[in-house]
């Protein structure tokens, strides 16, 4: 509370001048391009399911799968009618997936550790 003999007044008057709006001046799917690499993305992926598939030992499928968390990480998760078509981002998902449920099934091989 202000004093009473304080005459301020604190009205506060705004304007607005301009008013912008500011669209893309391509397609979505122009844009989405433009944005992400998807083709070198798209290329990266298809070698790291190619190295999931032809894995000789557990070692190498524990390094392939983490290079293909990072890349996943990269994915732009564009919505389904922005992806190219061939986009392999989601058989990448499906590969991943499989080693993952490999390597909960490792667990049984290792020692109880349970006190």
């Amino acid at each position: 509370m202000r004093p009473a003999n304080v005459d301020v007044d604190l009205t506060l008057h705004l304007e607005v001048d301009l008013v912008a709006d500011a669209r893309p001046s391509m397609d979505d799917h122009e844009l989405a391009g433009r944005l992400w690499d998807l083709s070198g993305w798209a290329g990266t992926a298809r070698h790291l399911i190619d190295a999931l598939r032809n894995v000789a030992t557990k070692a190498q499928s524990f390094t392939a799968v983490a290079a293909v968390v990072r890349h996943l990480l990269d994915d732009p998760a564009l919505p389904t009618a922005l992806v190219p078509a061939g986009y392999p981002a989601d058989e990448l998902r499906r590969v991943y997936a499989r080693f993952r449920q490999e390597l909960l099934g490792w667990r049984s091989l290792l020692p109880d550790q349970r006190s």
